[in-house]
């Protein structure tokens, strides 16, 4: 895999997770702040079964591709 590979992967993984972490943000803010139903507690757990999902893709891709997203120095990607 070259560099640019490596370095939009990194960047797909981390817009992802800023999107979800985002996402999950509002869906509490929601039943923070209204009443709340079976559907809306149905759609939080939804949610957060699909960020498991995708840290643990993201944890094994990375693994595989010896990557480090937290790493600051370039050999890292």
């Amino acid at each position: 895999m070259r560099k640019t590979e490596k370095e939009i992967f990194c960047a797909y993984i981390i817009n992802q997770r800023n999107r979800y972490e985002a996402e999950l943000q509002e869906q509490q803010r929601r039943i923070r702040y209204r009443n709340i139903d079976v559907e809306d507690l149905v759609e939080f757990m939804l949610l957060r079964e699909r960020v498991n999902a995708f840290e643990e893709f993201a944890r094994t891709a990375l693994t595989l591709l010896h990557l480090d997203i937290n790493s600051k120095n370039e050999d890292g990607i």
